[in-house]
C-alpha cells in the first residue's frame, strides 16, 4: 500500500511538472512566434514555478527581444536621418532659391530685349542642373565639376555685376574623378560672405592642383 501510494504521488508529480514545464515551452514557442511575426516588444512571462533550465532561456530571450527592439529603434532613426540627409541632398542640387531667381532674372533679360545674355543663363542654367543630376552618379569628372560651379558663378555674376571669378586647372587633371557638388557651396559661400559684404569689385578664385599625388582643390576670394 505504502508502494503503492509513493507511486501515484510520484506520477501525480511527475504529470504536474510535464504540464509546467510543456506550458512553459508552449508560452516561450508562442512568444517566439508573436515576435517572429515583427513583434518586437514582445516578452516572455517568467513563471516561478518552472524549471530553472526553462527559466534561463526564457530570460535569454527576453534579453534578446530587447536588445534587438533597441537595435530596430536605433536602425529606424538612423534611417530616417538618412532619409533626411538624402532630401537634404536633393534640395542643395535642387536649390529652390537659385532656380527662382534665375528665372526672374532671365525674363527680365527677355523684357529688357538682352535675348543673347538670356539665352547664356538658359544654357548655364541647364549645365549646372545636368551635371547636378548626373545621372545620379556620386563622382564626376573634375572638368564637369568646374563646368558646374562656373556654371552657377557665371549666373550670379550675370544676376549681381559686382564680382569676378577665374578657374584655374591643368588640362592633365579634367579626367580625375571627385564627389559632385564640392565647389559649389564653397563658391556660394564666398560670394555671399566673402565678397558681397565687403566690397563691390571682389574676385574668386577657384583652383586645382596636385600635391603629394593629392588633388587639392582651393577656393579663395580677396573679400
Amino acid at each position: 500500500l505504502v508502494l503503492g501510494v509513493t507511486a501515484l504521488v510520484l506520477l501525480l508529480l511527475i504529470i504536474t511538472m510535464t504540464r509546467n514545464l510543456m506550458g512553459s515551452i508552449n508560452r516561450l514557442v508562442g512568444t517566439m512566434k508573436a515576435a517572429q511575426g515583427g513583434r518586437l516588444s514582445v516578452r516572455t512571462t517568467i513563471d516561478p514555478q518552472t524549471p530553472t533550465e526553462i527559466q534561463i532561456i526564457e530570460n535569454q530571450f527576453n534579453q534578446m527581444m530587447g536588445e534587438l527592439e533597441r537595435a530596430a529603434v536605433k536602425e529606424k532613426e538612423a534611417g530616417e536621418k538618412q532619409r533626411k540627409a538624402e532630401i537634404a541632398a536633393l534640395e542643395a542640387q535642387i536649390n529652390p532659391h537659385f532656380l527662382y531667381n534665375t528665372l526672374d532674372s532671365i525674363g527680365q533679360l527677355c523684357e529688357l530685349g538682352e535675348s543673347v545674355s538670356a539665352c547664356q543663363m538658359v544654357r548655364e542654367l541647364s549645365d549646372f542642373y545636368r551635371i547636378g543630376v548626373s545621372k545620379g552618379e556620386n563622382l564626376i569628372s573634375l572638368k564637369e565639376e568646374l563646368l558646374h560651379v562656373s556654371s552657377y558663378l557665371s549666373i550670379l555674376q550675370t544676376r549681381f555685376e559686382d564680382f569676378s571669378f577665374q578657374i584655374q586647372a591643368p588640362e592633365s587633371l579634367e579626367n580625375v574623378l571627385v564627389p559632385k557638388i564640392i565647389l559649389q557651396p564653397l563658391a556660394e559661400n564666398a560670394v555671399y560672405h566673402g565678397i558681397r559684404p565687403f566690397r563691390p569689385d571682389g574676385t574668386i578664385l577657384i583652383s586645382a592642383q596636385l600635391t603629394d599625388d593629392m588633388l587639392e582643390l582651393l577656393v579663395t576670394d580677396n573679400g
